[in-house]
Order: structure tokens, then C-alpha cells, then sequence
């Protein structure tokens, strides 16, 4: 798998997907290190905004993920013969 761009395109609705901030290091975004710039999101189409996974309600809604440059589709789950019990 590899980074698709947002400008290129856009994962479906409501499809969790890695996001990257791929311009951390600008004076606009907070994350400063890659690993922190990255995160699991989805993507409202109606709305053409980001939301973390981790997001939490702030005045009745989830805040937007701003700056996102970048997305890949998460892996598929290991195989179930592969999972310790």
C-alpha cells in the first residue's frame, strides 16, 4: 500500500483510512513529528471534512482534522490462525 493524496482522491464515506498531515512541520498544524502526524480517520463526504477515531465531542460535535494531505486503507486483520488466544 502506498499514500494516495487527497488531491488525487478521496477514500468512500465513512471508510476508516490512515490519514497523514504530510506538512507537520509547517507553522499551521500542531503534530511535529511524523508518527504524530498520523492518526486512523474517515472522511463525510457530505460534509468534506475528516474525523479522528479519537475524536471527542466539543459542543455537540466531533472537531475536523485539519491539514490532511494524505491517506492509505488500513491493512486487512491478520489471519485468524495467526491470533494467540
Amino acid at each position: 500500500m502506498s499514500w494516495i493524496s487527497c488531491k488525487e482522491r478521496l477514500p468512500e464515506n465513512d471508510d476508516d483510512v490512515l490519514v497523514c498531515d504530510c506538512n507537520a512541520d509547517n507553522d499551521y498544524s500542531y503534530p511535529y513529528t511524523v508518527q504524530d502526524s498520523m492518526e486512523i480517520a474517515f472522511f463525510i463526504k457530505t460534509k468534506n471534512i475528516w474525523i479522528s477515531k479519537n475524536a471527542e465531542l466539543e459542543d455537540g460535535e466531533f472537531p475536523p482534522l485539519e491539514y490532511i494531505t494524505h491517506w492509505m486503507p488500513l491493512p486487512e486483520k491478520p489471519a485468524k490462525e495467526y491470533i494467540k488466544k
